[in-house]
């Protein structure tokens, strides 16, 4: 089974093609980000990345790993979100929900009361969601 912080450590050097660039994006030192990697690589038995002295870049098979797990962490990330904003609210936030949205649209906001739980919220907007976009697919 792969582990959610080595995907991240490789899918943070996949994107910047650098273990320094990585480790100063994750608060790690560069060998750690390398010895996370190679640990990964040791578990799949592949090559996920070559390296050279001046330079990073992905195999096949570490661009085909970093393009199947990037949407997944995003996803995890976005989860977290929705988590975190639930604790929030009880002090009366601001918060982003469906933050995946974003992309076909501006992200979607709620402001919730002190006290207020999001869950509840979220379904009546989820529902309303399914709705316009489901009549607009419909058309």
């Amino acid at each position: 089974m792969l582990d959610g912080p080595e995907l991240r450590v490789f899918a943070q050097v996949g994107r910047t093609l650098s273990f320094a660039s990585a480790a100063r994006a994750l608060g790690l030192t560069p060998s750690a980000v390398s010895k996370a990697v190679a640990r990964l690589e040791q578990r799949l038995g592949a090559k996920l990345l070559v390296r050279t002295t001046r330079s990073v870049r992905l195999t096949e098979t570490g661009a085909l790993l970093l393009e199947r797990v990037a949407p997944l962490l995003r996803a995890l990330d976005d989860a977290e979100r929705v988590a975190l904003a639930g604790r929030e609210l009880e002090d009366g936030s601001l918060v982003e929900v469906l933050p995946a949205l974003s992309s076909v649209g501006p992200p979607i906001w709620l402001l919730c009361a002190p006290g207020q739980q999001v869950l509840p919220k979220f379904r009546a907007l989820a529902d309303f969601l399914s709705e316009v976009f489901g009549s607009a697919s419909a058309n």
